[in-house]
């Protein structure tokens, strides 16, 4: 089982370095790896069923972020099927269970946003919320509760801000800042999601008019974006992380703004083809050019 579960892991650290290299397509075929693997490890038990439903969680991400609607459906289902299980054999306040069920739930709460569902995207991440608070785990769980906290609100805060309602984008940002900083903080892949979440909520932030505010918020991630950028050796998604900081930093440094916005879009508009082709990068692309649309028709140009 222990076996089954660690080629599960390696099977997703291939997927990853592909995705990260801008090779979308080719990481495709290692998310069915993944969850082939995790579910057959499931049976070894209620921690390995824990981490075969983080498992689907993270591969429902990537399936949603390239359009993959049935695939996530799919993947949500095979989740489903493990929780189900593991509920008949666990008592009621389990913790692993509430974990596997917030790992569905996630999974649920990707397949959602991806298809603009925003409403069901809140409610879900809100039930996500609601079951964690009611358990106390220990060891792992509790990484796993609070890494499920940041996971769940930070996709909670995008979908309320893409639905006008900024005050509770920054709520959802501001607990998935601090549910990332409770998990673990430290190396750059989680300063580089802690970075995501914090340009979230500068961004509800700014749409509240608080713009001193949304610059304080984002000038942490901007120094330390521009840092992984001048040692970049191949991520193809860090640009975008840029680009993104930078937008917002424009929103709130009116002598400043375009400057940023022309080095956004420059940085989005050399995306690897495949990265560009996302729903996410495109989302960027029509901010940053509205933004410096705006900003020329207020100076007259």
């Amino acid at each position: 089982m222990t076996s089954l579960n660690n080629m599960a892991v390696a099977e997703g650290q291939v997927q990853y370095v592909l995705w990260s290299a801008g090779r979308l397509r080719d990481s495709v075929p290692y998310n069915q790896k993944q969850v082939d693997y995790a579910r057959g490890a499931s049976v070894g038990g209620s921690g390995f069923v824990v981490n075969a439903t983080g498992t689907m969680a993270y591969v429902t991400y990537f399936q949603a972020a390239l359009g993959d609607g049935v695939g996530a459906s799919t993947t949500v289902g095979t989740a489903a099927t493990l929780v189900a299980k593991l509920r008949q054999s666990e008592p009621s306040g389990s913790p692993a269970l509430a974990i596997a069920d917030g790992w569905l739930k996630i999974a649920e709460v990707y397949a959602a946003f991806e298809r603009d569902d925003l409403a069901a995207t809140q409610r879900i991440v809100t039930e996500v919320v609601r079951g964690l608070e009611t358990v106390a785990p220990h060891g792992e769980l509790q990484f796993w509760k609070n890494l499920e906290l940041f996971f769940a609100q930070e996709i909670g805060g995008r979908a309320a801000y893409l639905a006008g309602d900024f005050a509770a984008a920054e709520h959802f940002e501001a607990n998935a800042a601090q549910a990332r900083k409770a998990a673990g903080a430290e190396s750059v892949g989680d300063r580089r999601f802690l970075g995501q979440a914090v340009t979230w909520l500068a961004l509800a932030q700014a749409g509240q008019g608080h713009s001193s505010e949304a610059a304080q918020t984002i000038a942490p991630t901007v120094k330390f974006q521009r840092e992984l950028a001048a040692r970049n050796r191949g991520d193809r998604w860090q640009p975008q992380e840029l680009a993104a900081a930078l937008y917002v930093q424009a929103l709130t440094d009116p002598s400043q703004r375009t400057a940023l916005l022309r080095e956004a879009a420059a940085l989005i508009e050399g995306l690897a083809p495949e990265v560009g082709a996302t729903r996410e990068a495109r989302q960027w692309r029509a901010r940053i050019l509205q933004a410096q649309q705006t900003a020329a028709t207020a100076s007259g140009g």
